[in-house]
């Protein structure tokens, strides 16, 4: 899960656009939105093409296992 603030600390993208894109994102399913102190986005697992991304990046190795 991760704040806005920590996605443009860690990637340097202008706050407005992870914004945008995060909105579209949450539209479509690939990430979670959940409310806290501050707004958290994760992201969705049990979507269908979230699921085969991670899958596809654990089998090359870009990610390792949780």
């Amino acid at each position: 899960m991760a704040t806005v603030y920590l996605l443009h600390k860690k990637t340097g993208l202008k706050r407005d656009d992870i914004k945008n894109n995060l909105e579209d994102l949450v539209r479509i399913g690939w990430v979670r939105q959940t409310r806290y102190a501050n707004v958290m986005y994760g992201l969705n697992a049990e979507n269908e093409y979230v699921s085969a991304l991670l899958a596809f990046f654990k089998q090359t190795g870009y990610i390792g296992q949780p």
